[in-house]
């Protein structure tokens, strides 16, 4: 005889993988890094896209911590020194340029952006966006204060 299943069983919250969340939502979030780095690439770019180079710097840095990543950790290093690089130029000529090797690695982190949260669960993503959010709300909390 067969044993009945119990009917109290805990409902699990489920998300849509990631894979399929972000190949849906390409359109939108590829428009955003593409516009990103043509602007780097043809001496347009302005601190919208230098803030969303950061942007994107800051998500993978919560990420790497929520994972404990320590290769991720250090690939966020490096994108750090190339936005560091970045605004220092900035600073000094008033313009966003990039050379070629900086442009291919920004080309390389919009990749490795993609590939990487295609491979996570939205839950992270989720919350790597909230904590990203919840840090610019206070800071700009701080800023008008």
């Amino acid at each position: 005889m067969a044993k009945k299943r119990n009917k109290n069983h805990k409902r699990i919250q489920a998300s849509v993988p990631m894979l399929v969340n972000r190949v849906m939502n390409d359109t939108i979030e590829g428009k955003d890094e593409l516009a990103m780095l043509n602007a780097f690439q043809f001496g347009l770019a302005t601190r919208d896209e230098y803030d969303y180079l950061t942007r994107i710097t800051n998500t993978l840095n919560i990420a790497a911590n929520y994972k404990d990543d320590e290769e991720l950790k250090e690939s966020v290093v490096a994108i750090n020194f190339l936005a560091k690089l970045i605004l220092e130029r900035y600073e000094s000529t008033g313009k966003f340029r990039v050379y070629s090797d900086e442009l291919s690695a920004l080309r390389n982190l919009v990749t490795f952006y993609d590939s990487f949260w295609k491979r996570q669960t939205t839950n992270l993503y989720n919350d790597c966006v909230a904590e990203l959010n919840a840090f610019y709300k206070e800071l700009q909390e701080k800023r008008a204060a």
